[in-house]
């Protein structure tokens, strides 16, 4: 509520899309989801999602792939 452009955003959601339409909804929560939501909630949801085999690093530039294997390994593992 104390920053005016989500606010705005919200509400040009409603009035553009309809109350109860999936774009209506404020990809924030409401303040209900938001209260409901405890650390281990968060914990879970970081857990499943956020994983290496999710992950994908790109790369630009001129090296060979024994170059960026030797510089990323010791990083990522």
């Amino acid at each position: 509520r104390e920053q005016a452009p989500l606010l705005a955003n919200a509400i040009a959601n409603r009035v553009t899309y309809g109350e109860g339409h999936p774009l209506a909804a404020n990809e924030l929560g409401t303040e209900a989801s938001i209260k409901a939501t405890d650390a281990a909630a968060l914990r879970g949801f970081w857990q499943a999602h956020y994983r290496p085999e999710n992950a994908t690093l790109v790369v630009a530039g001129d090296l060979s792939e024994a170059e960026l294997r030797a510089l990323v390994e010791p990083l990522f593992g």
